[in-house]
């Protein structure tokens, strides 16, 4: 396993991460996930990936503010701070927290 991740806009190692306890992944699994193989540097079938990731945030009014050269960027970056060539990518977006409550915020 990888030991680092990127959270909230930061590379950090694994044992640095920190999910706030508002976030309301946790309280309600709020959130939409996918896998992504990469094998020899290269990541297999991404734009599908990334196409049914945005779409699955979009349908749940899940903030999404990545588009696949940066989502592709944060990828290999990851890659290459752990200096690995091939990994399994789980990818998790989250709602973001707040009060704990079952709404979602009018904003959204």
């Amino acid at each position: 396993m990888s030991d680092f991740v990127y959270l909230n806009g930061e590379f950090k190692r694994f044992s640095e991460a920190a999910i706030p306890l508002g976030d309301r992944a946790i309280y309600f699994g709020d959130g939409c996930y996918d896998v992504l193989l990469v094998r020899h540097g290269r990541v297999y079938q991404f734009e599908e990936h990334f196409t049914r990731l945005a779409g699955n945030c979009k349908r749940l009014m899940i903030p999404f503010n990545y588009d696949g050269r940066r989502m592709m960027s944060i990828i290999y970056r990851l890659c290459d701070i752990s200096c690995i060539n091939d990994a399994v990518v789980y990818i998790q977006i989250g709602r973001r927290g707040g009060k704990r409550r079952h709404e979602i915020e009018e904003e959204y």
